[in-house]
């Protein structure tokens, strides 16, 4: 084959339709424990865009101190970037984390020492800014808006450089005193004008989420959400998560139906959140897992993850799901950690790549964070596949996509380790050339997204 592919000129060969949502995440490497025994390293986790930069937090070392480790994508493992961070007894830092867009800025909540910290400048990671407030805290996509809580106050920053200007403090409607609690309970979107906050234990545990948006002005609270068809305490926003452009909303509720969990999803229109009509939850629990203990979203709003930490005896699980034909579908069997132990909390803590193509997993009292990806590509045939045409065939520079440009929201173009090699987004019209001359030979695939759906190509360039 390697003979053959360099006697041919530059060319795109179609080899079938392909669907990226189908194949499942597997275990690629796992990372831990950070900063010694007793860490709860993995208690909170998050990844960059690509996938090629993670942060985990481990908030019980170094006497609850607390620490942080990077880690970057080398080959087909990950390797610690950078030293570990750790802060003074007590504070537990790294009790939440986030990651922005590019992995060069990391801010980190230190729930018990009340301070978030900004850290820049991977992989020298010099504490820039601390902040007297530490509960949860939350990135826009560039690092320009932070959002940070303490109890039950809401404090919002603009950032420029290395300055933090408040933008607004503002008052968590919870009717219940709540503290430090789940890493996961703050989200906010890709352009910085809409933050939920999750208030598991309001209304005697009940739950609720309180949505702020900012109106191009002030910001201001949205919405209170509050469980549609809930059973018992269900801790509703337990874990809060949304797509780059808050368009799909999750929230978990781990405590529903006695601890078996659930997740509730929603629409944001720009103005209004709706939906959550009904709860979902992933098959194959064994006991009560606690499913909804975290949640995250792709940034694209394809690919979901749900935690499960109490599953089978506290070793935890995970359910992936995607979104096709306007419904949230689980993909394949609950996802498990290779490393088998009573009280793993696998699930504990879980965070998604931009296009869902890699996740980092919690599980900390195992000591662990585990890397998962789509090692292998599967292929799939889908009834539309001639709604959009790619020409010519065989192509050289450019390829031509046609059809029903007007749905299409993304077209994407990835390799095989799912790392995203060129990025177009809509709106489109009939008939679109790519340039393809900076791409290597090999195989990748077409991504084309449509408001509903995805179809994809598998393709091969050949020089």
């Amino acid at each position: 084959m390697k003979r053959i592919m360099k006697t041919l000129p530059a060319l795109l060969i179609f080899l079938s339709t392909f669907t990226a949502g189908n194949a499942q995440l597997t275990e690629i490497v796992v990372l831990g424990p950070i900063g010694g025994t007793f860490t709860r390293t993995g208690f909170s986790v998050s990844i960059a865009n690509d996938g090629s930069i993670v942060v985990i937090g481990a908030p019980g070392a170094n006497d609850r101190g607390g620490a942080i480790g990077f880690f970057e994508e080398n080959g087909s493992t990950y390797t610690q970037k950078g030293l570990t961070l750790v802060a003074l007894a007590g504070d537990y830092l790294g009790s939440s984390l986030d990651i922005t867009d590019d992995g060069s800025m990391v801010l980190a909540g230190a729930s018990t020492g009340s301070y978030a910290r900004f850290y820049k400048n991977i992989p020298a990671m010099s504490s820039v800014l601390t902040y007297k407030s530490g509960d949860g805290v939350a990135y826009s996509g560039d690092g320009s808006v932070t959002a940070v809580r303490r109890s039950d106050s809401l404090w919002i920053f603009s950032n420029a450089g290395t300055t933090w200007n408040l933008a607004a403090g503002l008052k968590i409607p919870a009717t219940t005193t709540f503290g430090p609690e789940g890493p996961q309970l703050m989200t906010i979107s890709e352009d910085g004008n809409l933050i939920l906050v999750g208030m598991p234990h309001d209304k005697n545990d009940t739950g609720g989420v309180a949505a702020y948006h900012f109106n191009g002005t002030n910001w201001a609270q949205l919405t209170v959400l509050r469980p549609n068809g809930h059973t018992g305490a269900s801790q509703f926003g337990s874990s809060v998560s949304m797509s780059s452009d808050g368009s799909r909303i999750v929230v978990g509720g781990q405590g529903d139906d006695a601890g078996q969990g659930a997740f509730w999803t929603y629409t944001f229109n720009g103005t209004t959140i709706s939906g959550g009509l009904t709860k979902q939850m992933g098959t194959g629990a064994t006991g009560n897992a606690g499913q909804g203990a975290a949640v995250s979203v792709s940034e694209d709003g394809q690919v979901l993850l749900i935690g499960g930490p109490a599953d089978n005896n506290f070793l935890g699980a995970a359910w992936e799901f995607h979104y096709q034909s306007g419904n949230w579908s689980q993909v394949g069997n609950k996802i498990t950690p290779s490393v088998i132990t009573n009280f793993a909390r696998f699930g504990s803590a879980i965070d998604l790549s931009e296009d869902g193509t890699k996740a980092i997993i919690g599980a900390y009292d195992q000591e662990r964070a585990y890397v998962y990806g789509r090692g292998s590509v599967g292929v799939d045939e889908q009834q539309n596949e001639f709604r959009f045409k790619l020409s010519p065939c065989p192509a050289q520079d450019n390829i031509l996509l046609t059809g029903d440009l007007n749905s299409v929201v993304r077209i994407r173009i990835m390799d095989l380790q799912g790392r995203v090699v060129k990025n177009l987004v809509g709106p489109f019209v009939n008939g679109i050339g790519i340039d393809i001359q900076n791409l290597d030979q090999g195989a990748y695939i077409v991504c084309i997204d449509t408001e509903n759906d995805q179809f994809n190509k598998k393709i091969l360039i050949a020089r």
